[in-house]
Parts: structure tokens; C-alpha cells; sequence
């Protein structure tokens, strides 16, 4: 299974990012609702594990709040390897707005 890694830096410090993360994160939530099923938040302090099915394809990982850095480890399913660099920079976009927002 692919990993994909995704690193952003941020300047509004641990606390306030992992609010701005749980706040986006419940948003993408209810937008998403029709095309996510299975989905599963565990956050443990400043860190999420998460996991999630989509278009029929199963999704897991990671991300890590640290004091000036956001941290996404996931597992990709094969059939998502191809647009691995898309959902990458998706990701890296989306958790910049959230982070500079």
C-alpha cells in the first residue's frame, strides 16, 4: 500500500492548530456526508488517527499537530497510487488555508 506524506508549516501554535483542524475536519464532515462513509476521528491530544471509505476505497492514517508543523502520514489504496501527487497537493492546499486562515 503507497504512503503519502504530507508536511505544513504553520505559525499559530499547537493549540489553536489543532482547533482549527477538529473545526475544518467537522465542516469537511457534513460537506462530504454523500460520498464518505466509515468514517472514524481519534484524536489523542494534538494528534488524529482517522480512517475513511470512499468511492468504494479505504483510506487511513495519521496527523500530527506540533508546535509549528502539521504532519499527514496515509495509507493510500492501490488503486489511488496514480493520483497520488493530486491528492497530495490537495491536501497540502487545504491544510494551509486552515492553518493561515
Amino acid at each position: 500500500m503507497p504512503r503519502l506524506i504530507v508536511e505544513v508549516s504553520h505559525q499559530v501554535g499547537q493549540a489553536a492548530a489543532s482547533q482549527r483542524i477538529r473545526d475544518a475536519a467537522a465542516a469537511v464532515e457534513q460537506q462530504y456526508a454523500a460520498q464518505v462513509s466509515e468514517l472514524v476521528q481519534r484524536w489523542n491530544g494534538h494528534s488524529l488517527d482517522f480512517s475513511f471509505r470512499t468511492y468504494g476505497l479505504r483510506f487511513s492514517g495519521t496527523l500530527a499537530v506540533q508546535s509549528q508543523q502539521v504532519q499527514v502520514h496515509c495509507n493510500l489504496p492501490l488503486a489511488a497510487a496514480m493520483f497520488k501527487a493530486q491528492i497530495e497537493r490537495t491536501m497540502r492546499d487545504e491544510l494551509d488555508k486552515i492553518l493561515r486562515g
